[in-house]
């Protein structure tokens, strides 16, 4: 008798043979939820980016959610009332939406924002924000969901830090300084690679300014010709030139008669609401 054969009884020997522990192994696997997809198929769990969002709730229960971008903590939705909801920003001038709940399934909550016709779903299982509006009927994700609670709870987790200093994640809204939106905004700073080359001023009613930094430079007026969630659309009618502020993308796109399809001209790299 072998040296194995006083170590492993007899009962547990076959699992060592090379023809039974494959079988055996590919069953741990299989059998094992972390490791096995839905067809039984075994597979490792790629980390994704919200792999660290707080979900201790469900859609049929969740009244508070709080979101962002790229782990950057920029607001929270929180139910206020049965069906009414509100988007609170994180940043103190921010601009406040209200909501009416129109729906709720195990994993999402359906909002609309009948003023704007905007439309929202907190996709809990996917952890985002999907956004949809008249322009947009296809919904299309705007936010990560960092946490999400049924009532008052501690917002503070790995993926969404409390308030206290730290620098935002490089590429956020909060990194470019976009402390409003395209309903509210009425200074847009613009550049190229960092570089401040000017800013657009809103100098009245519908009534914007080019200024650029270097005082050698011309300066522009434009008539503005509509906003949405995101945007400021202007027109100067002496150029026939037409400017898109869109603070989503922090983009100045450009169009004018010989290339009338929209494209990026300048950085934003701040944009605010200052009295006009």
């Amino acid at each position: 008798m072998g040296h194995t054969d006083n170590v492993v009884p007899r009962r547990f020997r076959f699992i060592l043979s090379p023809a039974c522990l494959l079988p055996a192994l590919l069953f741990c696997l299989t059998s094992d939820p972390v490791f096995a997809g839905a067809n039984g198929v075994a597979l490792i769990a790629a980390a994704s980016p919200t792999a660290s969002a707080k979900i201790d709730a469900n859609g049929r229960t969740v009244t508070r959610v709080v979101f962002g971008q790229q782990g950057q903590r920029l607001g929270t939705f929180k139910q206020t009332a049965p069906g009414q909801w509100e988007e609170i920003p994180a940043a103190k001038n921010g601009a406040r939406f209200q909501f009416a709940e129109t729906g709720r399934d195990d994993w999402s909550v359906y909002l609309h924002d009948r003023s704007r016709e905007v439309r929202l779903q907190l996709d809990l299982h996917r952890k985002q924000v999907l956004y949809s509006d008249a322009r947009t009927p296809a919904p299309s994700p705007l936010y990560e969901i960092l946490v999400a609670t049924v009532g008052k709870s501690d917002d503070t987790s790995p993926a969404a830090p409390a308030e206290s200093g730290e620098k935002p994640a490089k590429g956020t809204a909060a990194a470019a300084g976009i402390e409003v939106n395209g309903r509210t905004v009425t200074n847009v700073v613009f550049g190229q690679q960092g570089k401040r080359l000017g800013k657009y001023q809103q100098t009245g009613p519908a009534r914007w300014e080019e200024i650029p930094t270097a005082e050698s430079g011309t300066r522009f007026q434009f008539e503005e010709t509509g906003r949405d969630d995101w945007s400021v659309y202007l027109h100067d009618r002496s150029r026939d030139v037409r400017i898109q502020l869109d603070l989503h993308r922090k983009q100045v796109l450009y169009s004018d008669t010989q290339s009338p399809s929209p494209r990026p001209l300048y950085e934003i790299l701040k944009a605010t609401a200052k009295p006009v």
